[in-house]
Order: structure tokens, then C-alpha cells, then sequence
């Protein structure tokens, strides 16, 4: 439950700069005080309006600040929340990936992506995508992957974030 500082987030921009990088990614995952998910932000989580002070921050030293999202695997933080059980693909069998199937979750993972394009100025939005070993679990995701494949479940939950970013002029980015 680490989050670090704005401090040492502009120390590290000041660092990354001077040894001649131009873009920082910055691993958010629930350690970044969504709006739309207020109950699952860590303790010292950045806040979007530190966020854009860094963003403004690194900008003014040649540096890019990328927001890198997880939005279907490497989800426990947000699944182990009090008040995110309710996401997990497969309850009972690990914690790591929300179910890309229940309306109410692609809501939450298009919120939580609409929140980083409010938050941050960067042309990239990493949506994370990787870790997501659990899909097809739960019975509506194992029907559904019975006609469209795991390959599908996967295309389509990430086709439709990859478009709410292009439709807000921005990049999408994935591992």
C-alpha cells in the first residue's frame, strides 16, 4: 500500500530529465484517488489535481508523464478494497482480474479510464492488459467465451476502452 509522494514524483521527473529521459510512465493501479472509485484509493494515493501538477511539472522539463492503468488484470487492489469484491472474475479463486462480461464492470474500467484522461495531459493512456489469466471464468464469461473465444472476451472489452480514448483524442496503449 506504498504510494509515493508528490515530492519524490517531482524528484524523480527532475532525475529523469537531467539523465535525458523525455516520458515517465507512472504505475497507478488503486493507488490514485479515481473520482468515480473514491472507496478503493490507497492511503497517500495521488490525487488528480496533484496529477496535473506533476503532469504541468514534467512538461516544463521536456518530460512526458503517462498514466499506466490497470483496467482487467492486476485488479486485487481495487477487488480487495472494501466495496470491490463485487468486480473479481472468478470469487473464491484468486483475486486478480474483474469480470469483462457484467455491464457494471466494463462501467467501472471505462470510468476509471475516463478519470486518467481527465487527470492527465499525456497523448498515451496505458490501459494495462496483461495478467488476465482468469478470463472466461465466471459462467456469463464462460458462455460468452464458448462463441467468441477468450481471444474475444479480450478484444472486446479492451476494443471498447481503446475507442473511449481515441474518441477524447488521445492514444491508447497496451502491453
Amino acid at each position: 500500500e506504498q504510494s509515493p509522494s508528490e515530492e519524490s514524483l517531482l524528484d524523480l521527473i527532475e532525475r529523469s530529465a537531467g539523465a535525458g529521459y523525455n516520458a515517465l510512465g507512472l504505475y497507478l493501479e488503486h493507488r490514485f484517488a479515481y473520482p468515480s472509485a473514491p472507496w478503493a484509493a490507497g492511503p497517500g494515493g495521488l490525487t488528480p489535481e496533484a496529477a496535473g501538477r506533476l503532469s504541468r511539472a514534467a512538461a516544463g522539463r521536456g518530460v512526458r508523464l503517462i498514466p499506466f492503468l490497470n483496467t482487467l488484470g492486476h485488479m486485487e487492489g481495487f477487488i480487495r478494497s472494501e466495496g470491490g469484491q463485487w468486480l473479481a472474475e472468478a470469487p473464491g479463486k484468486g483475486v486478480l482480474q474483474i469480470c469483462p462480461s457484467r455491464p457494471e464492470c466494463i462501467k467501472f474500467a471505462s470510468n476509471l479510464v475516463a478519470d486518467a484522461l481527465d487527470a492527465f495531459d499525456d497523448e498515451w493512456v496505458h490501459l494495462g492488459g496483461d495478467e488476465t489469466h482468469q478470463l472466461g471464468e465466471c459462467s456469463l464469461c464462460a458462455k460468452r467465451a464458448g462463441k467468441v473465444g477468450q481471444e474475444g472476451l479480450y478484444a472486446e472489452f479492451f476494443g471498447r476502452l481503446c475507442r473511449r480514448v481515441l474518441e477524447r483524442g488521445r492514444r491508447p496503449c497496451m502491453w
